[in-house]
């Protein structure tokens, strides 16, 4: 009976040892499998890490583009603009010149309305 007793001991502590092993077995898979996909997961946030600082850095030469457009623009729009003021002061003496002289030509005709009527009553 104490061998039956023994063997029954035995048999519940390999019982138990096997259980035991079973489940450090089955987490030692699972944490086998949680490390493949953390590398994964880690492998997957370096690339998108990269995706994103490559997109960055070309937003980043996008806009300093667009900054130098905007800037060429401007500086176009300047040198027009002080062209047309240029060209405008050159041209506003000319203007009062011209409206000075279509005074002067409204006089003229007037006079010559005046003499040709004198003419006309003198004959």
């Amino acid at each position: 009976m104490s061998e039956n007793l023994s063997q029954d001991r035995v048999v519940d502590g390999l019982g138990d040892f096997l259980v035991a092993s079973n489940l450090a077995l089955s987490r030692a898979q699972e944490s086998e499998e949680l490390k493949v996909r953390m590398a994964k997961l880690e492998e997957e946030l370096s690339l998108k890490t990269k995706t994103f600082a490559n997109r960055e850095t070309t937003m980043y030469i996008e806009l300093k583009s667009l900054r130098q457009a905007d800037k060429d623009t401007k500086k176009a729009l300047y040198d027009k603009s002080h062209e047309v003021v240029t060209l405008e002061a050159k041209i506003l003496p000319l203007r009062n010149n011209v409206v000075e002289l279509e005074g002067l030509v409204g006089e003229m005709k007037e006079k010559i309305a005046r003499l040709e009527e004198r003419v006309m009553e003198t004959k």
